[in-house]
């Protein structure tokens, strides 16, 4: 390769540096950390878009669902404005598992980021994709929801219980009253009818 190509290559490096966005898009799940949820359940799970584009301009960026259309949908807007240094931009997917979905199957969602080239004549433009995927996978409910819901349920039950014993306490404690009081009164009535000597 001549000098003369080299120079050609790095002036079209330099022109294309100054308009390659950094976009990204951040998932709480992946591979190793897939979404578990339970057939019949429906859930709503945030993204968030990033934009460290080096420059003053804000980003343009289209978001599709390439693959996991049986059970994801994107809610809201499939098109954003990120703006410079942003990292809080949210895409909400709502998934929702089918009631006869097995035990153990698992489906992939992946979703895409494509920046949108701002037209504009002094240099040139590229379109990013950036691609992100994660694994729902299908679980059974969890022991530990079954011991809370056990649990919630004794609660009542102990609140009784703790009840019924007041109230049988209350009842010992007014019988023995009653008989305190009956006794006092027959002895002032015997005291009354017994004749003085």
């Amino acid at each position: 390769m001549d000098n003369k190509n080299i120079i050609i290559i790095a002036l079209v490096t330099a022109l294309l540096i100054p308009n390659i966005q950094a976009l990204g898009i951040s998932s709480p799940y992946w591979e190793g950390n897939p979404l578990e949820m339970q057939p019949g359940q429906t859930k709503e799970i945030s993204f968030a878009l990033t934009n460290s584009i080096k420059e003053e301009t804000d980003a343009r960026a289209i978001i599709s669902l390439t693959e996991g259309s049986e059970i994801a949908e994107i809610v809201g807007n499939k098109e954003y404005l990120i703006p410079v240094g942003s990292s809080n931009q949210k895409v909400n997917l709502k998934i929702t598992i089918p009631k006869e979905s097995q035990i153990g199957a698992t489906y992939n969602v992946k979703l895409s980021l494509s920046s949108v080239p701002e037209n504009k004549t002094a240099n040139i433009q590229i379109g990013l994709n950036y691609d992100v995927s994660f694994p729902v996978k299908i679980v059974a409910e969890s022991p530990q929801k079954t011991e809370d819901i056990t649990q919630t349920g004794e609660k009542p039950r102990n609140v009784i219980l703790i009840i019924s014993i007041i109230l049988l306490l209350l009842a010992v404690i007014i019988l023995i009253v009653y008989l305190i009081s009956k006794r006092k009164n027959n002895k002032y009535l015997n005291s009354k009818q017994t004749p003085a000597k």
